[in-house]
């Protein structure tokens, strides 16, 4: 490591961001492999990065980087000419290597010496060389030839009284060969597979040889971003300045030219605003790509059958969207394959497929990424988690409660109806701080279960958690803004006094196409009234909020309009802080308080 640093330090950081960056998209290569049984063209594309990175560490004097790859190198090469068979022992002793060459390079990129643990690290270059052990003869290779002579063989035996005991002992000797490999090795019950439909095994493409590509410090796009932030901000005061100047008739062409003007001005920020967010995106098929070696390890362990599906790979996401989803994916990936997929046999009891399947999935929807994990295992036993949290003293025994109430009970820490502990799941830990994670960063987590029948996570989170440039629905209530995130809107409508009535269960309610829907205590939420007993001859704009539980109506005095937003924390605000998301500057520099439509209760 310490010739490592005669060499220029930013060539070298740069060589190993990059090799680790190769590392990951090969992983799933690699898994792919067991179900290919040694596709060339996927051998291939896993030599070459990993051919490359002993190479570069040749020169930048990391030697046991450069033995380590050269080990693996040696075991991709024996599969490339198909001395080798991608059994599961030859792909867990790749995986570790590659594994270990990931660690070796994240202690270079943090002034650490290659290797944290010697003898452990000679014990792995012996066991990545142990894999030639499992090399297979010639005649065993040529698999066509094989088959046919086994056939003419059979053929033989069942046309007349004997065979050439010469014939009979080549086609054992082969047999043997075929299956030396396998021999003393426990059969590996789990096998990660794409489904038909599913896209072919990725192909390791280098954008450096297509696109020209530089690298650039992740502060300055922030910053840069910050600016279009402000330049958002400038650009609703435009539209204010406007609005005033329009009201002078006897400015008539001074307001035409400030439009255009203004027109222009929005355009350009607009396009500023989308390609600054372009650059601090990144495909998401690095953090998907991570589920089949998870899900492959998980189901090796436990001798579970587990498919696994993946789609929207090619969705592009903010980086720190990247950070922020890696370790609650990890985690529900984990729950997954652990805790909702059923062994085998029962499977087979409930009259299901043997093999269990995990479907990830990413999708784009109105500024917003939803990230779906959805198994076909055993599901919420809802019974269960009522009984524990009883026993837990989370809920008294007499107390009538939903299949809502009792989802949310599994973001409750140390609540776990699993009866056995394994390294993965069982102690109850996790689902909490995977739910504040995601909200913390402005998110939401939902479930949905059937027994039996199997659980759907879903993540949704902002395009950016760094700098939210949302639509926002704004309106007034006396003389403050407020904004709603516009895809929480559903409608709106004009209320009258007489519209309101109370129904027993639900309070005050408005009646809207044919439901009575609850009406918010807007003095509670806005410290004013808009529509009370005592004020019945009062009207207002009444706003249908769509929310992932029951609809609520707001009522409020005037609607301003949709609009881009720069949605910003406030910091010690003390009032009702759980209802608000943030604030906006508007137009006018006043401040808009953004609404959080889950929190209204």
């Amino acid at each position: 490591m310490e010739n490592a640093f005669e060499f220029d330090h930013d060539l070298l950081l740069e060589f190993v961001d990059e090799s680790v960056d190769v590392l990951r998209s090969i992983d799933t290569m690699v898994v792919g492999l067991e179900s290919s049984t040694g596709d060339k063209e996927l051998v291939n594309a896993i030599f070459r990065p990993v051919h490359s990175i002993k190479g570069n560490s040749t020169y930048f004097g990391l030697m046991d980087t450069k033995a380590l790859a050269h080990r693996i190198e040696d075991v991709l090469d024996l599969l490339r000419k198909e001395k080798l068979f991608p059994s599961h022992p030859v792909i867990d002793i790749v995986l570790k290597g590659l594994d270990e060459l990931q660690a070796i390079l994240r202690r270079v990129r943090q002034g650490q010496p290659e290797v944290a643990d010697r003898p452990a690290f000679e014990a792995l270059l012996e066991k990545v060389l142990g894999a030639q052990h499992f090399v297979v003869k010639d005649a065993a290779r040529s698999g066509l030839d094989f088959v046919n002579r086994l056939a003419i063989v059979r053929q033989n035996l069942v046309d007349r009284d004997g065979v050439d005991l010469t014939d009979l002992d080549a086609v054992m000797q082969d047999m043997k060969a075929a299956f030396s490999g396998f021999i003393g090795q426990k059969e590996a019950p789990a096998e990660v597979r794409p489904l038909e439909a599913s896209p072919q095994s990725p192909k390791l493409q280098s954008a450096a040889n297509d696109k020209k590509t530089m690298r650039v410090p992740e502060e300055s796009i922030d910053g840069f971003l910050a600016y279009v932030g402000e330049l958002v901000i400038v650009r609703e005061m435009f539209e204010h300045l406007q609005k005033r100047i329009s009201d002078c008739a006897e400015h008539v062409k001074i307001v035409a030219d400030f439009r255009n003007a203004n027109s222009l001005f929005r355009t350009l920020s607009y396009n500023l605003q989308k390609s600054i967010m372009e650059i601090r995106k990144m495909p998401i098929k690095s953090l998907l790509q991570k589920a089949p070696r998870i899900i492959r390890d998980i189901g090796n362990a436990h001798g579970k059958y587990i498919e696994v599906e993946i789609t929207g790979e090619e969705v592009k996401i903010d980086k720190s969207l990247m950070e922020t989803l890696e370790a609650p994916f990890i985690h529900m990936v984990r729950n997954a394959a652990d805790h909702g997929i059923e062994m085998p046999d029962v499977r087979e009891k409930k009259g299901k497929s043997r093999t269990g399947k995990i479907t990830v999935s990413v999708v784009e929807k109105r500024g917003t990424i939803a990230l779906v994990i959805t198994d076909d295992g055993k599901g919420l036993n809802y019974e269960a988690i009522r009984t524990k949290a009883v026993s837990m003293g989370l809920l008294k025994n007499d107390l009538a409660v939903t299949e809502e109430d009792i989802k949310e009970l599994i973001f409750i820490s140390g609540l776990s109806t699993s009866d056995t502990v394994t390294d993965v799941s069982g102690r109850g830990v996790g689902m909490d701080v995977v739910k504040r994670s995601i909200e913390a960063a402005g998110g939401k987590l939902s479930l949905n279960s059937q027994p039996d029948m199997g659980t759907e996570f879903t993540i949704t989170l902002p395009e950016s958690i760094y700098t939210q440039i949302i639509d926002g629905f704004v309106v007034m209530a006396g003389t403050e803004y407020y904004a709603f995130p516009l895809e929480t809107i559903q409608e709106t409508f004009q209320i009258l006094p007489q519209d309101c009535t109370l129904v027993g269960g639900k309070g005050r309610c408005v009646a809207r196409r044919g439901e009575f829907i609850p009406l918010m205590e807007i003095d509670d939420i806005f410290k004013r009234e808009c529509i009370a007993d005592n004020n019945a001859d009062r009207a207002g704009i009444g706003i249908v909020l769509n929310r992932k539980r029951a609809k609520k109506v707001v009522c409020v005095d005037m609607i301003i309009g949709v609009q881009q937003i720069v949605l910003k924390k406030i910091m010690g605000i003390t009032m009702e802080t759980n209802l608000f998301m943030g604030g906006a500057i508007m137009g006018d520099g006043r401040v808009a308080m953004v609404v959080d439509v889950e929190k209204l209760e």
